[in-house]
């Protein structure tokens, strides 16, 4: 009797480690930038069994289930996924903000000014009697934003002493793009009289033409 005690006891010995053997999965939780998420929380569907990141993105976590299962993995502000797991290999997960087409602003404007004298006084250096102002913008916190404004002055004349003369009418195109590099950076391209209609800033003055510059910008909030 005691045999068969003994028998059964070291069975139950060897098995034990099978019957609770645990498998272990290990990965990163990322932006779509490639950002580390600090605090996202990981579970296997359908159970408690759960863990969060560190401050690297990286998270372990353990289970007496076998593969294959499903994480649910999920951030404040960003869309919950369910990744299905076939095995132990290290994993890479990739979430998408929530406001990926939200924070999207499109505005037009415009705008018309008139001035009630179409002569300058003696000396006076005079200014358009009707200006018009015109554009569109787009505006995005994710990759692209831009804008394609337009100005219209009327010609006038100088009676200044220093710049007297005829200033022809003005008719301008501009246009600004910018590219996100990354949360805080963007690179911007600016074309200034995109169309080259070349306009004097004062009689006498050289021309003005068509101008590109570029620039980085680097948000600090």
């Amino acid at each position: 009797m005691k045999s068969t005690y003994a028998q059964i006891l070291l069975l139950l010995l060897i098995t034990s480690p099978l019957l609770f053997a645990q498998q272990s999965l290990t990965g990163q939780v990322l932006d779509n930038e490639g950002i580390p998420l600090f605090g996202a929380n990981i579970v296997i569907e359908n159970s408690s069994e759960g863990t969060t990141t560190d401050e690297n993105g990286a998270f372990q976590i353990s289970t007496n289930r076998d593969f294959p299962f499903n994480l649910v993995v999920s951030y404040i502000g960003y869309g919950t996924q369910v990744i299905p797991v076939q095995n132990s290999s290290s994993i890479s997960i990739f979430l998408q903000s929530d406001n990926l087409f939200d924070e999207v602003i499109i505005s037009a404007f415009g705008n018309y000014t008139w001035f009630n004298r179409p002569t300058g006084l003696p000396g006076d250096l005079n200014f358009p009697q009707n200006k018009v102002r015109a554009g569109i913008s787009y505006l995005s916190d994710k990759v692209w934003n831009g804008s394609f404004p337009y100005q219209w002055n009327q010609s006038y004349t100088s009676n200044n002493n220093v710049f007297p003369g005829v200033i022809d009418a003005k008719s301008l195109f501009d246009l600004t793009l910018g590219y996100r590099l990354s949360s805080t950076l963007r690179f911007e391209l600016a074309g200034t009289n995109l169309f080259n209609n070349e306009f004097r800033a004062l009689p006498g003055l050289p021309k003005i033409g068509r101008t590109l510059t570029g620039r980085f910008v680097l948000d600090l909030k």
